[in-house]
């Protein structure tokens, strides 16, 4: 089990296992949502999976460009808290920003950077980074099938 919450600690959830896999994007939307200069850094979990102990406290609405991506975040002081997306028709996973899960950092090891090619500026490790739209929604697609799926 894992907890989470945001910088206020108004919206916590609660994850029922470790998640696998932890990507860095570099969309515009994700920069923007995560608040973040170069890049966001989130873990995919099946949405079923995941406990919010304070419903209330966070706020749900679409990403202007994505409309299978409802982002959810906090009412106090608006840190996104988690975005569910739908990829497939009932096919349903969850974003989480890892900096809002406890000791996450150190425990989930990133996949890779996606939409590199919108990068603010070169990152230096030795993860693959994939770059284009397409690309980097096709290499999205495998880890958020296998959280889906349960695999």
């Amino acid at each position: 089990m894992l907890t989470g919450k945001c910088s206020c600690g108004a919206a916590r959830l609660t994850l029922a296992d470790l998640p696998v896999y932890r990507m860095f994007c570099h969309c515009d939307t994700c920069r923007e949502a995560y608040r973040t200069p170069n890049y966001s850094d989130f873990v995919i979990v099946k949405t079923s999976d995941i406990k919010v102990e304070t419903s209330e406290a966070i706020r749900f609405k679409a990403a202007r460009r994505r409309f299978a991506l409802q982002q959810g975040h906090c009412s106090a002081c608006g840190d996104l808290v988690i975005s569910h997306l739908t990829h497939l028709p009932g096919v349903k996973v969850s974003n989480v920003p890892t900096k809002l899960l406890e000791f996450a950092e150190d425990r989930i090891i990133p996949l890779q950077h996606i939409h590199y090619h919108r990068r603010i500026g070169d990152v230096a490790d030795d993860l693959p980074k994939v770059s284009g739209g397409l690309r980097s929604n096709i290499a999205c697609l495998r880890p958020y099938l296998r959280v889906a799926l349960g695999r």
